[in-house]
């Protein structure tokens, strides 16, 4: 398994009942406008909730979100829709031929996501996106990257919890819970270092990924990919000691997430991945679910850019 320094993976999966309560005002009104592409996509979405959701069925939904944000470019709303929707069909191609192709992908979600932050500057959910997009981007382009863009992928979904704003993008996936959770994997996978502090002010915290996934849990409901990660946090926080406490209590964590129902591609991969890591439980401080990370030179990172 490859390491990336940043990486959010959102799970949107079984049910849950999240703890804080739902106080984002989403605005509808321009969504009506459109009410063939609108039934289209609520289908294409419900669908999605029942069993993984096609790749097909993916790039659909972005791309439908993708004409309704054109036809109303006032409406915040759509704009994180549409960082949502990037990222989940952006995340679907896994193939290492795609990656270019993923990336930019992402890079439209991060545009889409700025362009909210322009019109909406504290808008919780484009900050959760934009962090989202920056952190796959930077997941692909290899360390250098992710390590430039850490403290500002941070700070976004810091801000995110600080809001206190909160809205159920699916049955078990809130706003709330996805920062935590996207934090959970920050603070693991970022190094625990004093230098990197300093030259990049970004610093992992092995405690506090433990902290926010239990709190991603506590927000969303147990998901086969929430309690997957905890269980992952929780064994390189003693180094694969499966032996101790803290160790015992992560295979727990794995053992649940196994009895949990798969809805969704990013589920069945948390579910697929758990055998490995119980195998050799030294992987789990490095573990990540992307399939699309690959070290690339600042020139190869300058001619993607140039792309997009």
């Amino acid at each position: 398994m490859r390491t990336p320094l940043i990486l959010l993976a959102l799970s949107i999966s079984s049910l849950g009942i999240a703890k804080a309560p739902f106080n984002y005002a989403f605005d509808d009104a321009p969504l009506k406008k459109h009410a063939t592409e609108a039934a289209e996509l609520e289908k294409l979405r419900a669908e999605g909730q029942e069993k993984p959701a096609t790749r097909e069925s993916l790039k659909r939904q972005f791309d439908l979100l993708g004409v309704i944000s054109q036809a109303e470019p006032e409406w915040v709303d759509g704009y994180w829709m549409l960082g949502e929707a990037a990222f989940q069909y952006g995340n679907s191609l896994t193939n290492p031929k795609d990656r270019d192709f993923a990336r930019n992908i992402f890079v439209q979600g991060q545009k889409a996501t700025e362009t909210c932050l322009k019109k909406a500057p504290d808008n919780a959910p484009c900050k959760m996106f934009l962090g989202a997009a920056m952190g796959k981007i930077a997941s692909i382009d290899g360390i250098f990257s992710s390590l430039k863009k850490a403290h500002t992928i941070e700070k976004l979904w810091l801000d995110v919890i600080e809001s206190g704003k909160n809205y159920p993008f699916s049955k078990s996936n809130t706003i709330q819970g996805s920062a935590r959770y996207a934090l959970g994997i920050f603070y693991r996978l970022v190094p625990d270092s004093m230098f990197l502090n300093w030259m990049f002010d970004a610093k992992g915290d092995i405690n506090k990924s433990i902290k926010m996934h239990k709190e991603s849990v506590e927000e969303d409901g147990p998901n086969a990919c929430n309690l997957m990660m905890l269980g992952v946090s929780q064994l390189c926080s003693v180094k694969g000691d499966v032996k101790s406490k803290v160790g015992l209590e992560g295979l727990n964590n794995f053992a649940e997430a196994k009895k949990l129902p798969v809805k969704n591609a990013l589920a069945m991969t948390c579910a697929n991945d758990i055998p490995e890591i119980e195998k050799d439980p030294t992987l789990a401080c490095g573990y990540e679910t992307s399939r699309q990370q690959e070290e690339k030179s600042e020139e190869e990172i300058k001619k993607l850019k140039g792309k997009n």
